[in-house]
């Protein structure tokens, strides 16, 4: 037997395709540059790109010889893990795993390295090699790749390393060279304003500004400089960070929140009300770092941006170019979140299809909306989130390199540098951003309603006085008769009462909001629960109808049961389909006549015994009701159905009568209710859509009153639907005619 030993032979192609999956485009590439000039504890760093040429050259403190041959040529060396902040100025790391080298590779064919290192001795020597990169892959082995280098002892230059990168694989244009370098500068230099509510420990990592104003070496500054010939255009950056000053103070409303270990704060703030919500929430931080976030609301209302520093113009157009909601990592930008196509957040995909839920775990906890707020397109703050081009804000991370770290849940950068790992931290970053913007909706809504409130209050004082006012010129009008004053006078004070009535009745509706709420909750309660009931009643009728045979004294007891048990379990699928009408579930198509005759024969005692006729005559046995949940259309019916019931069961009249028809025209299914009852008076046919208003009562009448619940629900359902309910003139020998007209797709 013989032993002996191999190794793992890598070829040098290797590179190229570590290279395309590290690398995806220019803007990465160069900021991976800018990132080893940041690490390397330069103050400034210069990227001019011309048609020939890209040049980025730093003043930091360069490389060794033992830096050159130990981390530059060594693939995917891991240094960077073991030493989190830089040498000089403690700054935390931000590249990892040699990126700088396969991004050099990415932008041309051939590299000039220059770089110069000063000793602790004061004593410089210079670097300076020659990459080829297309003779690296041709070669077939990385262990036979040779680079020749030279290195200088005792030179003069400063210390700091320069890459000139040629024979671009890509030809730019001006615009698209002016484009990347834009996206570029928006990569590494974050928004200082947004770190305006930040905990001192996050400025000082990720302000550039705090690092100036905080850090007791003045020198401990990076400032890029970004050069392209013919370009006009430079703005220094602090120039850019005054118009983000003027316009982000007007926001409307702005959320900052940060992480301290497993706790979440939250704030939201309204711009002339302050300090709207503060909230303190236990997690579990699944992120592997703390991070701060400040997201700005800008609506498109009158009277933003009123700021009169700004010009509403620029402003709306820096608006519109700033990210929504970025993510820095380490104070530099992470693509492509926050960017104009993106939208990590769901925001425009949630506004498109209208989604009433909240998305974020936070929000569904502490901010539960009720039935009421979710069904109301006026009260649902979902439909009113804002969207991304609404938002002005970022987020600041420490993402950790998890294949370093054998992290698989912290936040940690993906292989191309475009974006972050989806894992269990990302989504947990998300969660949180997400309730930010959630938050800013919930009181953003809120905000709208107590304004509208106010205007109405308003409205209401205003109205009040000019009646008053018109009274007191009539009596002080002198042409004007004692007699014509009188009348004049109780005709407005009339009209005053008849308003204050209007509004008394407004006011009781919007309170009684909340008890349409708890018994929706408890009528879906009480359905379940009744269920169980009628179970034990179906054995308990079935045991009786078995001992009529032997003891006759029972006799005819199990038929009055089982009508009994026949009415109530009408009553209960009539609950039940309205229940279920709210998810609006199992769309189907099916013939309108089949659900009719049901809920019809559902009450064909009670109507027979107080000898009301049905005439459905004009219900075509063919026609088929638009594709909705068959529960929807039978609750539909089943409502107007016993309306009409119980506005005939007081009636004394002969020919008592309910008639009802269906037909299909053009893309519309209609339905028509009519009863021949007293009719609904015309003071109060307004109020008949007002929730919790009634026009029955539980005197003499075996159905009950009504709870002034269905005729509102039912109009809700159906616009929902896309259609209309009326109260229409009636039939010819009718009273009171309720036409539905439901769209046909």
């Amino acid at each position: 037997m013989n032993r002996d030993e191999i190794r793992f032979s890598v070829e040098s192609a290797i590179l190229r395709e570590l290279g395309e999956q590290l690398v995806s485009s220019s803007e990465v590439a160069l900021t991976e540059l800018i990132k080893n000039s940041y690490d390397a504890d330069a103050t400034s760093c210069n990227v001019e790109w011309s048609d020939s040429r890209i040049v980025v050259k730093d003043t930091g403190h360069g490389m060794s010889l033992d830096d050159f041959k130990n981390k530059w040529m060594r693939i995917a060396t891991g240094n960077k893990a073991g030493s989190p902040t830089s040498k000089v100025f403690g700054r935390t790391i931000t590249g990892s795993k040699g990126i700088g080298r396969f991004a050099t590779r990415f932008l041309g064919k051939t590299l000039l390295l220059i770089t110069v290192y000063e000793n602790k001795c004061g004593d410089r020597s210079k670097i300076v090699a020659r990459f080829n990169w297309e003779k690296v892959d041709s070669q077939s082995s990385i262990d036979s790749l040779i680079i020749s280098y030279r290195l200088y002892n005792r030179v003069e230059d400063s210390a700091g390393t320069t890459l000139v990168i040629k024979n671009l694989r890509h030809k730019f244009d001006y615009k698209k060279i002016k484009q990347i370098k834009d996206s570029t500068l928006s990569m590494v230099s974050p928004i200082d304003a947004l770190l305006s509510d930040a905990p001192y420990d996050f400025k000082l990592k990720h302000s550039y500004k705090s690092k100036r104003e905080v850090s007791s070496e003045e020198s401990d500054k990076f400032n890029l400089n970004f050069i392209v010939p013919g370009d006009k255009t430079e703005k220094r950056k602090s120039e850019v960070d005054n118009i983000a000053d003027d316009v982000l103070k007007s926001y409307l409303f702005r959320s900052y929140f940060y992480t301290n270990g497993n706790n979440l704060f939250m704030k939201v703030l309204h711009r002339d009300k302050g300090l709207c919500d503060e909230v303190k929430i236990p997690i579990k931080n699944l992120m592997g770092c703390d991070i701060y976030g400040q997201v700005n609301y800008f609506p498109s209302r009158k009277g933003m941006l009123r700021n009169g520093t700004i010009n509403g113009n620029k402003a709306r157009a820096w608006i519109r170019n700033s990210p929504s909601v970025a993510v820095y990592d380490k104070s530099f930008k992470v693509p492509p979140y926050g960017e104009i196509d993106d939208d990590w957040l769901s925001l425009n995909a949630d506004s498109s299809r209208s989604e009433r839920h909240w998305r974020s775990p936070f929000m569904k906890e502490h901010y539960e909306m009720s039935t009421e707020q979710r069904t109301s397109p006026k009260l649902n703050p979902m439909l009113a989130l804002p969207e991304t081009h609404q938002l002005v804000g970022g987020v600041f991370i420490e993402a950790s390199n998890a294949r370093i770290t054998d992290d698989i849940k912290s936040l940690s950068p993906s292989t191309d540098r475009q974006g972050l790992v989806e894992n269990e931290g990302f989504q947990q970053l998300n969660d949180i951003c997400r309730f930010s913007i959630e938050l800013v909706a919930y009181h953003d809504k809120k905000y709208s309603l107590d304004e509208e409130e106010e205007r109405k209050k308003r409205d209401y004082e205003r109205a009040q006085d000019e009646i008053d006012e018109v009274i007191d010129l009539i009596e002080n009008t002198s042409t004007l008769s004692q007699e014509d004053k009188e009348a004049l006078t109780s005709k407005y004070s009339s009209l005053r009462n008849d308003y204050d009535k209007l509004i008394d009745h407004e006011r009781k509706t919007r309170e009684n909001f909340v008890n349409m709420g708890l018994l929706g909750v408890v009528a879906g309660f009480m359905t379940h629960e009744f269920k169980s009931t009628l179970h034990l009643l179906e054995e308990t009728l079935d045991r009786v109808k078995f001992l009529e045979a032997n003891y006759p004294e029972l006799s005819g007891h199990s038929q009055k049961l089982d009508e009994s048990l026949s009415a109530f379990l009408a009553y209960t699928e009539y609950t039940e389909s309205f229940i279920e009408s709210i998810n609006f579930s199992n769309e189907v198509y099916f013939r309108a006549f089949p659900q009719i005759q049901d809920v019809v024969n559902s009450f064909s005692k009670f109507r027979l015994e107080r000898d009301i006729d049905i005439d459905m005559v004009d219900v075509d046995r063919d026609v088929y009701a638009p594709k909705m949940p068959v529960a929807v259309y039978k609750g539909i019916i089943h409502n107007l159905y016993t309306n009409a019931l119980k506005a005939l069961v007081s009636e004394s009249k002969e020919n008592k009568c309910i008639k009802i028809s269906t037909l299909n025209r053009k893309n519309s299914h209609f339905i028509r209710v009519s009863d021949n009852g007293a009719g609904i008076p015309p003071g109060t046919r307004r109020l008949i859509w007002d929730p919790l208003y009634t026009t029955t009562s539980n005197e003499n009448n075996p159905l009950g009153s009504g709870m002034g619940l269905g005729l509102p629900l039912v109009k809700q359902i159906i616009e929902k639907l896309g259609g209309r309910i009326e109260l229409v003139s009636p039939e010819n020998g009718f009273a009171t005619t309720f036409e539905i007209e439901l769209p046909v797709k």
